[in-house]
């Protein structure tokens, strides 16, 4: 079953109905910021908290999520975190990035798979998921 909130389709689960408060608090999909990647401009979520960051692509209906979009990771400072996919119905580009003068450029990228549990480690201050298909900068 897929339902709508915050003007993005989900895919409901009995865990989705758990964190159903997390994502009424904390959602990625409450602000957004237009970003340079390389020569692409992408339309991304931010996801600047612990509960937001946790989220992340999680239960998402895949149809929904657009081409120009991405969610943003972002933390005070480096940080040494891992990404995995539980949850997320479709591969996605995990970006290490950093910041340039007008913008992002991509330092380092991992490819994660659905469902997948193994966990991607990676360093720094700003993370951008965008979905597999997807080419950015």
């Amino acid at each position: 079953m897929i339902v709508s909130l915050f003007g993005k389709s989900f895919v409901v689960s009995l865990l989705f109905i758990l964190m159903l408060p997390l994502l009424l608090i904390s959602s990625p999909y409450s602000k957004h910021e237009y970003i340079k990647v390389g020569n692409r401009t992408i339309k991304a979520y931010i996801a600047d908290n612990a509960i937001s960051r946790s989220i992340g692509y999680m239960f998402r209906d895949p149809a929904d999520v657009e081409d120009d979009e991405g969610i943003l990771f972002v933390y005070d400072k480096p940080v040494d975190e891992s990404f995995w996919m539980f949850n997320v119905h479709f591969p996605i580009l995990l970006h290490t990035l950093k910041e340039t003068e007008d913008g992002y450029a991509i330092v380092k990228t991992a490819r994660l798979t659905p469902h997948s549990v193994n966990a991607t480690n990676v360093s720094g201050r700003h993370f951008l998921e965008v979905k597999a298909r997807v080419p950015v900068g």
